[in-house]
């Protein structure tokens, strides 16, 4: 579909909009809006964890740095998509532009994938195994991760390899025993390491899942005292996804009382150094809620296996129909194409929604404030 200039447009450009159809056209338009959206929650996310948690820990950072990723990637559709309405989608066929459409599209998309999985990873060996790195790691792998996605790009894009898909939206290699062994190397292993991300998201979330259910299984086990509850240094840890990799695990064998009372105190001297209790004690209390260990972990997995579902939907499409259909030559139709690249431009809105809602302590900062704006300007 390439052509080194814009294709002559007829009938003032609909020919293009008439192939189409109004179902891809009006995802275009949400895909607009999502895109916006993005952009916004994103803000909201690094404003929380920038001025609120002065990203102390490492999954705080790397958070941070999904964000940034998800504002560059929102962007980059916002503005396609404005520019394929006012050529009528003729832009993309142009060779230069759909050149560069490409390398973004796979670049940015590459990033936000890597800084997910290191996410993961950062989660799985706090949590699981007690394993915990140096900021200056994770943000130096990350920084080489980066600049190997861009640079790696740079192989299809010199040789003008990235083709035009049919939803006419956006470019990606294909693999072709044409092309030469150098561009079809770059398509398989651009998808051979989405699929690795994948693998490790998911194992990641898993064995997190089931290091909280044996908890939970074990917890049931001993006799309880109605009104014990979780310990505020906790709430973090069971009450969201993103855990605080500093804080200190509750031991699963609580035979030993007065091993656990001295993890407490411990975890309190660490949480005193990570949460602003003179900044959150005032409002310490409209946040507080009773819930016992037993609820927090249930909620706690159903948010895990929320986050797996919903990743699952957004990745998998696209992962199948630029491989399995690409592969084995089966025609994808543009309607196809179009909802597979509408999915995973939802993942720019979907990451953030974790870190605000799935995470207990940004949630706090979240709700307050947005009770102290709404207090400002309404009241």
């Amino acid at each position: 579909m390439n052509s080194t200039t814009i294709p002559k447009i007829i009938n003032n450009g609909n020919v293009y909009s008439e192939n189409l159809g109004p179902f891809i056209l009006s995802l275009d338009i949400i895909e607009v809006i999502v895109g916006v959206v993005g952009v916004l929650i994103n803000s909201l996310a690094i404003y929380i964890l920038t001025v609120k948690l002065r990203l102390k820990q490492s999954d705080t950072i790397l958070s941070f740095v999904v964000s940034i990723f998800d504002i560059l990637y929102s962007l980059f559709t916002v503005i396609n998509c404005l520019v394929l309405w006012i050529t009528n989608h003729s832009a993309i066929l142009d060779t230069i532009y759909s050149q560069y459409v490409g390398y973004l599209y796979v670049c940015l998309a590459s990033c936000v994938a890597d800084s997910i999985t290191l996410l993961s990873l950062i989660r799985y060996l706090a949590i699981c195994k007690k394993v915990q790195y140096s900021n200056k790691f994770w943000v130096i792998l990350i920084l080489v991760l980066v600049t190997f996605n861009f640079m790696f790009g740079l192989i299809p894009l010199i040789q003008n390899q990235f083709k035009v898909q049919p939803s006419l939206k956006y470019s990606i290699v294909e693999f072709s025993l044409k092309n030469k062994w150098s561009v079809n190397f770059y398509y398989f292993f651009i998808w051979i390491k989405l699929g690795i991300n994948i693998i490790i998201i998911g194992i990641c979330y898993i064995c997190i899942s089931l290091y909280y259910y044996n908890y939970l299984k074990n917890y049931k086990e001993e006799e309880v005292e109605e009104s014990e509850k979780l310990p505020k240094f906790n709430w973090r840890d069971l009450g969201g996804i993103q855990f605080d990799t500093g804080s200190i695990q509750l031991e699963l064998d609580k035979d030993n009382n007065c091993q656990r009372k001295e993890e407490r105190r411990r975890a309190r001297e660490v949480n005193n150094l990570i949460i602003d209790n003179s900044a959150t004690q005032a409002r310490q209390s409209n946040f507080q809620n009773n819930y016992t260990i037993d609820h927090l972990i249930r909620s706690t997995l159903s948010k895990l296996y929320i986050m797996l579902i919903i990743y699952t939907l957004e990745s998998i499409p696209i992962f199948l129909t630029q491989t399995i259909f690409r592969f084995f030559n089966i025609p994808i139709s543009s309607t196809l194409d179009s909802v597979g690249s509408f999915l995973v431009h939802l993942i720019p809105v979907t990451n953030p929604c974790f870190v605000l809602f799935f995470h207990f302590e940004t949630y706090q900062e979240l709700r307050f404030f947005i009770y102290m704006n709404y207090y400002k300007f309404f009241n």
